[in-house]
């Protein structure tokens, strides 16, 4: 008989993954010492036990993973404790992910994950540690590749889940985020992601959210559309503590931009558009830029008062042509806009480009961190010139990535064709990953901000896939949707026998007493799909069972019933409806707009059309169906799926709500559920 294979009991490593999360997997890929990771969110400090030994303390199990030098030894002392107590950074995994080395060192795994190491006072004597220091501050990030780091950030991803993600430089009670949209289209998911991020940390941090509309462009802004994303942020659940416009500080931006004109750090410039362009792109100087401050100020004058040659200038920040970052190279600051404003009229005939007038409004606003997209990164260093330019207060920016979806358009112009093509009925249709369609769909908002709560304030551009949503979305309709059955157009009669024609009572959900009782009328004839009937002939069924009633056997289409066969396991099981009046309604399946995943820069969307997009059938549900539901509720139809009831005057109308699945099925008819 073979020997019993030796059972090797590996050291267990006890942490706190709130604070240095994997740090120890970093250590040990350093060392001999081969272990078993284990994580408690209540302890306070690491315990590191062996068959023979206890050690705790952070300085402690590391001495024993590594035999430290003693230089190492005094960082560790002096980092180690600020490092364990230190806030999470809001995006952990990107840190192993990024580009730094692939085999670690001692000292880059010192900063790995430690804010608190860019606060220690006297690193001069660890130059390496410092140099990383440095660019740590500067969001640089560290790879780590070797499998326990891996394992030990799974685990701490687990607990993340609990507590949600963080925002860095956070202080209880004093953090204001802020959501800007701009008013000229409907809300969006893309610009729910950053209205509910903005919520949940203004919340989480016991702070505020302030919502403002960046109406610097009245040749694009619609009024209209100022109520319209109040709406949307309502239906989203999102409350602001704080309401303004841009256009409400144009004469404060005005005046600022004057002073810096006066000082000599911004100039009028007539180049034309195309040539500012090339010369921007080449770092080359514009003939404008030296012109004298009072031929500046005479040129802002014309700009104010719109004349033909003002019409011609804008002014352009006296930055730096030859920053590598091209966004900082002479970026334009103030132009003239012709169109009159939804709010001041013709008061103003220049206006501030985005680009200025958002870190001015940020800072005098008192946000504390601006959260932008990562479609924003180079412009960073604009904002953060502009601030400091001023003599302004900086707020801290926090970069995430755009939600991007498949098989989704997002852009205006884009979802505007098919409105205009009469592809779709407006803004709100279900098809449009606008916040209203999507409601119309059968999202539920608490699927949303979990779906974008726990991506965190990530920057990793991806695009997602719908089906993660709606298997999210199905987890919270599981529980409340009330049930009914339904049969489709193509029903047929059914004879039953052996039973009473009676009415009982049947709870409207099995497991959701809260969701009260309907009355079920069984008579003597029934109506089933026919597509249930068929498959009934097709495997010579014998035995059926009707849902909410029992068993029957099978002679043709008459059903007789057996009261005393409890034994469902291996029946066909059918809906049906009672041979009487029944309520009529239209169901209704939306597919994507278009049927490539992820379309090209190159690729024409009107390539993609996806002619198949709307699919409607009729169908019948029992006669007191509205009774029991209303609208923009949600049901569910068993072995149909969930819809959201969409119309109840002038007829029924329930939208199918997807579940994550490839493909539904509709009697006799398969297809894509998206």
């Amino acid at each position: 008989m073979a020997p019993k294979k030796q059972v090797v009991v590996l050291t267990a490593l006890t942490f706190n993954p709130r604070s240095v999360a994997y740090s120890f997997g970093m250590l040990a890929n350093l060392s001999d010492v081969k272990l078993s990771y284990f994580v408690d969110d209540e302890i306070d400090a690491p315990v590191m036990k062996s068959e023979t030994e206890t050690i705790t303390g952070f300085v402690e199990v590391a001495q024993k993973l590594k035999q430290l030098s003693e230089s190492e030894l005094q960082f560790f002392k002096k980092i180690i404790p600020l490092c364990y107590t230190a806030p999470l950074l809001a995006d952990l995994e990107e840190i192993l992910s990024a580009e730094v080395p692939e085999e670690p060192t001692m000292e880059t795994y010192l900063v790995l994950g430690s804010p608190a190491v860019v606060d220690c006072e006297d690193l001069s004597a660890y130059p390496k540690i410092q140099a990383l220091a440095a660019k740590f501050e500067k969001n640089a990030v560290i790879k780590a590749s070797k499998g326990q780091v891996a394992v030990a950030f799974k685990k701490y991803e687990q607990l993340q889940a609990k507590s949600g993600p963080t925002l860095p430089h956070a202080e209880m009670g004093k953090v204001c985020t802020r959501f800007p949209p701009e008013p000229s289209g409907y809300l969006h998911i893309g610009h729910s992601k950053a209205a509910l991020l903005n919520y949940y940390f203004a919340k989480k941090y016991e702070g505020r959210l302030h919502f403002r509309l960046d109406d610097t462009n009245p040749a694009k802004e619609n009024p209209d559309f100022v109520q319209s994303i109040q709406n949307d942020l309502e239906t989203l659940g999102v409350k602001y503590d704080t309401m303004s416009y841009t256009s409400d500080s144009f004469q404060m931006i005005q005046d600022l931009c004057e002073s810096m004109i006066k000082k000599g750090q911004a100039y009028c410039d007539k180049t034309i558009q195309a040539q500012m362009q090339q010369e921007r792109a080449d770092g080359t100087e514009s003939a404008f830029r030296n012109n004298s401050v009072e031929e500046n100020l005479r040129l802002w004058e014309q700009m104010k008062i719109a004349s033909p040659e003002g019409q011609l200038t804008c002014v352009r920040a006296k930055a730096d042509m030859q920053n590598p970052n091209k966004c900082m190279r002479d970026f334009v600051i103030y132009r003239v806009v012709l169109n009159e404003h939804h709010r001041t009229g013709d008061k103003f005939k220049i206006y501030p480009t985005y680009d200025f007038a958002c870190p001015i409004v940020d800072s005098v606003e008192g946000i504390t961190h601006a959260l932008r997209t990562t479609e924003f990164l180079d412009r960073n260093e604009q904002y953060q010139w502009i601030c400091n330019v001023l003599g302004l207060r900086c707020p801290y920016i926090q970069d995430f990535s755009r939600l991007r979806l498949q098989y989704s358009l997002m852009s205006k112009r884009h979802l505007q064709w098919f409105v205009d093509q009469k592809i779709v009925d407006n803004w709100k249709d279900p098809r449009f990953p606008t916040v209203q369609g999507l409601m119309r769909r059968g999202l539920l908002v608490q699927s949303i901000t979990d779906f974008i709560v726990s991506q965190g304030a990530s920057r990793r551009l991806n695009y997602q896939e719908w089906s993660k949503l709606w298997a999210l979305n199905k987890q919270y309709l599981e529980p409340i949707a009330k049930r009914f059955h339904c049969v489709l157009e193509d029903h047929v009669v059914m004879t039953l026998d052996n039973i009473e024609d009676k009415i009982i009572e049947v709870p409207l959900h099995p497991k959701n007493k809260d969701a009260g009782m309907k009355k079920v009328h069984i008579s003597k004839s029934i109506h089933i799909t026919k597509a249930d009937l068929e498959e009934m002939q097709k495997t010579q069924a014998q035995k059926v069972t009707l849902m909410n009633i029992g068993n029957f056997t099978v002679n043709g289409q008459v059903l007789t019933y057996l009261p005393g066969d409890t034994d469902f396991s291996n029946t066909i099981k059918l809906t049906w409806l009672p041979n009487e009046e029944m309520q009529k309604v239209t169901l209704r399946y939306y597919g994507q707009l278009v049927t490539k995943a992820i379309l090209g820069p190159e690729d024409d969307f009107k390539n993609f059309v996806n002619p198949n997009s709307l699919r409607e059938f009729t169908a019948y549900v029992q006669k007191d169906f509205l009774t029991h539901c209303q609208q923009k509720s949600i049901v569910q139809l068993e072995r149909m799926g969930f819809y959201y009831v969409d119309q109840v005057e002038g007829g029924v109308i329930l939208h199918y709500v997807p579940e994550g699945k490839k493909q539904c099925q509709v009697g006799a008819f398969a297809f894509d559920e998206e």
